[in-house]
């Protein structure tokens, strides 16, 4: 559990002092980001150790920073997701 908190704990201090021009989408706060971002990680790696054959743990971090990056850069709306 402490492995856990302290990689969350730099996850947070990390978004938190992030360049002026990250943004989250409205409705998402810090935590909650943090939460589905660490999620995504510890499953990608779990799937990487249960089947390194069928899993790219190289792209798939790859594409975990691409998408984060992407939603800071261009937060939606919970409103404008369902439109």
């Amino acid at each position: 559990r402490d492995y856990h908190s302290q990689h969350r704990e730099l996850l947070v201090e990390l978004v938190t002092n992030s360049p002026d021009d990250f943004q989250l989408p409205d409705g998402v706060d810090i935590e909650t980001y943090v939460s589905v971002l660490y999620g995504a990680l510890v499953g990608l790696h779990m799937q990487w150790r249960l089947a390194p054959d069928l899993v790219d743990l190289e792209a798939g971090m790859a594409a975990l920073e691409a998408i984060a990056i992407s939603a800071s850069a261009n937060p939606v709306t919970p409103a404008e997701q369902d439109a």
